[in-house]
């Protein structure tokens, strides 16, 4: 007779548990106007899940109504905690800041380590660009205060995606709203 190792079980409960929570804690975003959506008048959706022969998400409802949604008509999803990733060609991108730049990130993990990206988009709805100086000078082309700042006041040993603890904003967003107050 074998014996079950309780660290299996327990982990099988934990991974079902953090599973099942994930996927009863969402809303679909169809656009970007939907962000501000508060959790009671959006309809909450008990699973989320990609038809694996078509490029479509099949949604629950806790009424029990299948809705099927194009992957493309998406805009992105919001979790009850506030968090929402923005699905842009096929990949989502968590928001981090919704200000003009839009910040947003995304983070890859491997077997022994992990990395987070950082993008940026001009508005909600526009292209998303990883934070490169040729990105901010192709995208905001003709503003020379914005680029200025961001060659001047940005600290050689910081990155485009540098954090301003003190003000809670990202830099690049300080140096833009200071350009355009």
């Amino acid at each position: 007779m074998k014996y079950i190792n309780s660290k299996n079980v327990t982990l099988c409960f934990l991974v079902f548990f953090m599973l099942s929570a994930c996927t009863m804690n969402v809303i679909p975003l169809k656009s970007s106007s939907q962000i501000s959506q508060t959790w009671s008048s959006g309809k909450v959706v008990k699973n989320i899940r990609r038809f694996f022969w078509s490029d479509s998400l099949v949604v629950t409802t806790f009424d029990k109504k299948k809705i099927v949604i194009a992957c493309d008509s998406l805009w992105g999803i919001k979790y009850k905690d506030g968090t929402v990733y923005r699905n842009y060609n096929d990949q989502y991108y968590l928001l981090r800041q919704n200000s003009i730049p839009v910040i947003y990130s995304q983070t890859h993990s491997g077997h022994n380590s992990s990395h987070t990206s950082y993008y940026f988009s001009k508005d909600l709805d526009s292209d998303i660009y990883s934070m490169k100086i040729k990105n901010f000078k192709k995208y905001f082309q003709g503003d020379e205060c914005f680029l200025n700042k961001i060659k001047k006041d940005l600290k050689w040993y910081q990155n485009y995606s540098a954090f301003d603890k003190k003000n809670k904003t990202f830099y690049i967003v300080k140096f833009y709203k200071e350009c355009h107050p």
